[in-house]
């Protein structure tokens, strides 16, 4: 039978809230975004690593609280990939997405007059998008690169039209290649409409 003063266990791969209500969501996501997390050094970073390892192997330090681990997770969930566990890139991570896009917003909204100015902003602003989707991208499985290169239709197989696929054509490359499937042919019947119009 267990000591009953024997301190409970604290479940770290949970989140410190209540996602299944409301103000629990919003309560985590505020944390996760919190762009003060931004400003912790690496040596912080990977001390807040060490802790959680330590935590979950039952050899943390005497006299580690609750508050200390939750700070370790709060700071290790901010910065390290949940999937690869390694160190995002600063500008990448989801409590640099808040000041980004505000530094963004402000520069496209004041400098709008030339072309070369709007070009700059517009470009910086997907660079950054790209940089924050990539950092923070899936990587608990590999993508292929071959999944466009076509194999032998059935003759008989109706085509997929493109914007009924819209939707889902991001969710896994067979969709994407019904999406492309549709457009190839509404390509060749445009031409086909195109031809007999001669």
């Amino acid at each position: 039978m267990a000591n009953s003063t024997e301190p409970t266990r604290i479940d770290l791969s949970q989140s410190r809230y209540d996602l299944s209500s409301y103000w629990g969501r919003v309560k985590h996501f505020m944390e996760t975004t919190d762009m003060r997390l931004v400003l912790a050094s690496d040596a912080e970073l990977y001390e807040s690593k060490k802790l959680l390892l330590l935590y979950e192997k039952g050899l943390e330090p005497d006299g580690t609280t609750t508050e200390d681990l939750y700070r370790a997770k709060r700071l290790y969930d901010s910065a390290f990939h949940p999937q690869s566990g390694e160190l995002m890139w600063q500008f990448g991570r989801m409590s640099f997405c808040v000041p980004g896009n505000v530094i963004l917003g402000v520069g496209m909204l004041v400098f709008y007059q030339s072309t070369a100015a709007v070009v700059f902003w517009q470009v910086m602003n997907q660079s950054f998008n790209s940089a924050l989707n990539y950092v923070n991208r899936n990587t608990s499985n590999a993508v292929s690169n071959n999944w466009w290169r076509r194999t032998p239709r059935q003759p008989e197989a109706p085509p997929q039209w493109p914007l009924a696929s819209t939707s889902s054509s991001a969710a896994d490359p067979h969709w994407q290649r019904q999406w492309l499937d549709g457009w190839y042919h509404l390509s060749r019947s445009l031409r086909r409409t195109a031809s007999t119009c001669r």
